[in-house]
């Protein structure tokens, strides 16, 4: 385990739920979120065994910090992590473009794409080996999937881009004209922003008068970071839309959907793809802040898992399968419903 620095010294403790809330709240990336893996557990404090050992925390920490020469310059285990997932969405976006040359003919992009592709797992893999890294070559694919009755063709992760000529007008239903202005200005923002950055860029909508009252750029497949938690501590009585674009022609996340359902202050999630593809949902009730969502829907999920271990489908599309799954679960457990608007132009 190579945890980030904010967390080395909370992982593997015990704390009551007062303590544990207190401390997460005090936290600029609280525990579960934007990219953290770490999972609370409920204990009988003072009875129950501690999963590790003081001795092995401090190990875990030492290891974690512990320097390595990647190309003359020097990474914690930790940063080497962070490495391969930027070398993983690097891969993806070489092998997005792959088969975007691939259809028009170019052969020669082609085979530059295939040169980038193996450079970029070479290092990957020296990375892997010198830091002790698991690798997930997983992450390295792109999928494809068929096309929802009455719905744009989506989870394909092919990319999209920003058209002047589309719509991006969004309507919600109880909202003022002025939000519903506000919302709509947002997301052409995010998607010309998203389609020229390639980053994922965040809009918040003020919810009372539809003032866009923060803005952030993310990286290529996530957006929302500790001066949003920051600013949304400095405002505690608001509520906002959170408006951001997607690059290709995804839906919501689960990291979405965790943002949706665990944040008080955000009751409404707006996916916006650059082409003007748009994802809405409004919040009906909270949900726990669990790490993992497989628990909530075990039973959902057990023909999936039957398929990978038959080798049915790969480890990568179950991977893929299962996080379709858990959205449209939540979207019709948590949320009033998806709703899609196609402003394409016809």
């Amino acid at each position: 385990m190579n945890p980030a620095p904010d967390h080395a010294d909370i992982q593997g403790r015990q704390y009551s739920f007062e303590e544990f809330n207190e401390l997460n709240e005090s936290l600029e990336r609280p525990i579960s979120t934007l990219n953290c893996y770490h999972t609370k557990t409920v204990i009988i404090l003072g009875i129950s065994r501690p999963t590790y050992t003081e001795e092995q925390l401090q190990e875990m920490k030492h290891k974690s910090n512990e320097l390595i020469d990647i190309d003359g310059k020097k990474y914690t285990r930790y940063q080497c992590t962070q490495l391969q997932r930027q070398i993983e969405t690097k891969i993806r976006k070489q092998k997005d473009r792959k088969e975007i040359l691939k259809a028009a003919g170019d052969d020669v992009g082609v085979r530059e794409c295939n040169r980038k592709i193996r450079l970029l797992k070479d290092k990957y893999n020296e990375i892997s080996q010198k830091a002790g890294l698991d690798t997930h070559y997983d992450r390295m694919n792109t999928f494809k999937a068929t096309k929802a009755a009455s719905s744009a063709i989506k989870n394909t992760f092919n990319p999209t881009y920003y058209d002047p000529e589309n719509s991006y007008k969004i309507k919600l239903n109880g909202y003022s004209d002025e939000v519903n202005n506000g919302l709509s200005k947002a997301a052409h923002n995010v998607a010309k922003l998203g389609s020229k950055s390639r980053n994922e860029h965040l809009n918040l909508v003020n919810l009372s008068d539809g003032k866009i009252t923060y803005s952030e750029e993310g990286v290529s497949d996530s957006v929302g970071y500790a001066e949003l938690w920051k600013y949304l501590k400095a405002n505690p009585d608001k509520s906002f839309a959170f408006v951001h674009n997607h690059n290709n022609d995804t839906f919501f996340s689960e990291t979405d959907m965790r943002t949706l359902l665990t944040n008080k202050q955000i009751p409404v999630m707006i996916a916006v793809r650059n082409d003007s593809v748009i994802y809405e949902a409004e919040r009906t009730k909270m949900l726990p802040n669990i790490a993992n969502y497989n628990n909530l829907y075990s039973s959902d999920l057990e023909e999936i898992n039957r398929q990978s271990r038959n080798g049915e489908i790969t480890p990568a599309i179950r991977t893929v399968k299962v996080a379709e799954t858990i959205v449209n679960n939540l979207l019709r457990d948590y949320t009033k419903g998806l709703v899609e608007i196609d402003g394409r132009k016809k």
